[in-house]
């Protein structure tokens, strides 16, 4: 709480007014964090250059209502699933 000095006319007289704030809870809904997704293809190679392994990398990284980075998961590889033929 402030108090606030408001002069009245030109005489030397001064009327003080008491001004209070009000404060405003923050809204209780939860709002869902935007996420991103980022994909890479990993190449496993031995001394020939010769490729021995072949990967799928996903990285999961969630942001504030900004677009900042909170949380980054790092690249993990994406489990392979076998699907049978028809």
């Amino acid at each position: 709480m402030f108090d606030v000095n408001i002069p009245v006319g030109l005489n030397s007289q001064s009327v003080t007014t008491s001004v209070s704030t009000v404060t405003v809870p923050p809204p209780s809904v939860m709002l869902a964090k935007p996420l991103s997704y980022q994909f890479q293809v990993v190449e496993y190679v031995d001394k020939d250059d010769k490729v021995i392994k072949v990967e799928l990398q996903v990285q999961k990284t969630e942001h504030d209502n900004y677009g900042n980075v909170i949380q980054s998961s790092g690249f993990q590889p994406v489990p392979r699933i076998k699907l049978p033929l028809p």
